[in-house]
């Protein structure tokens, strides 16, 4: 009788997870067809740029750790400064890197990879508040006062990095960390209306830390809400996600104020102005 119980409310809450995933999904939590989703791939979202394999055996052109550049900043600029058509290799060894990684538009190709085989010998951290002035920001990422573009301190970039740019995180685990509150948001998308791709989240995994996940303080996203209409563009598909967030309701409020308004008609155009444009496709998991 006990392991009926069991079952039954195993497939109720399997059901339960299951409808969060169900086209066309719900105002407050959207879900994509199959059609739908097909113009939201890697391939689109980089508009047929394939990045090249990396020869991980081929001798680094520049060594980041014991015996070569103490960060990856000056390993970086230096590969610009010396400039060249070829592709250059650099390589870092394992350790904790403490820095943020600035890598302007550049006509040099950079590959940047670890030097062991597993991933999480290398780690890049930067604590860095939500509050910080440009000028602080500057001075953290560029202590020796350099920027890349003349009159624009680099704290910029950032800017251009969540308006202006398509970005895909692939096989990425992502983790909100409460090391200040007790709730967290991942994305804060500020991509234009005019503009169809924003953030791609594919084969992925979404969970947040225990301070995090005991209040259920976690957010998928939101809009940075510049603009008089709603905009940011986020999909998250064929993505694991924890239970660390209302599964009924994922997305908050707008840096600005403006409610969240997602789009649940059938017939709907998935690049209207009136709602974000925040999506997810056959995502896996408790949360899902």
């Amino acid at each position: 009788m006990l392991l009926q119980i069991l079952l039954i409310v195993q497939l109720l809450l399997a059901t339960a997870y299951a409808d969060h995933q169900a086209y066309p999904g719900t105002s407050s939590r959207p879900v994509l067809s199959d059609a739908e989703a097909a113009s939201y791939t890697k391939e689109s979202y980089l508009q047929g740029w394939t990045p090249s394999k990396i020869n991980t055996g081929a001798n680094p052109d520049y060594v980041v750790g014991s015996g070569g550049y103490s960060t990856i900043q000056a390993a970086v600029n230096a590969a610009i400064n010396d400039g060249g058509t070829n592709r250059k290799y650099i390589k870092i060894l394992p350790g904790t890197y403490a820095e943020g990684v600035l890598i302007p538009k550049t006509s040099v190709p950079i590959t940047i990879l670890g030097s062991a085989d597993d991933p999480e010998a290398v780690h890049i951290v930067l604590s860095q508040g939500a509050k910080l002035t440009g000028s602080q920001y500057a001075n953290q990422m560029n202590p020796n006062g350099a920027v890349y573009k003349d009159g624009d301190p680099a704290w910029s970039m950032f800017n251009y990095c969540a308006q202006k740019s398509e970005i895909v995180f692939e096989n990425a685990q992502i983790i909100g960390r409460g090391d200040r509150r007790d709730t967290v948001t991942v994305f804060a998308p500020n991509t234009d209306n005019s503009q169809k791709y924003g953030y791609l989240v594919l084969s992925s995994k979404i969970t947040a830390d225990n301070n995090v996940k005991s209040k259920l303080g976690l957010h998928l996203a939101r809009s940075w809400d510049s603009t008089s209409t709603a905009n940011g563009q986020v999909v998250i598909r064929e993505t694991e996600l924890v239970d660390v967030f209302n599964v009924d309701a994922p997305y908050d409020t707008a840096a600005g104020g403006r409610a969240y308004a997602g789009n649940a008609n059938t017939n709907r155009n998935l690049d209207d102005a009136n709602y974000n444009r925040f999506w997810e496709y056959k995502n896996t998991g408790d949360g899902a």
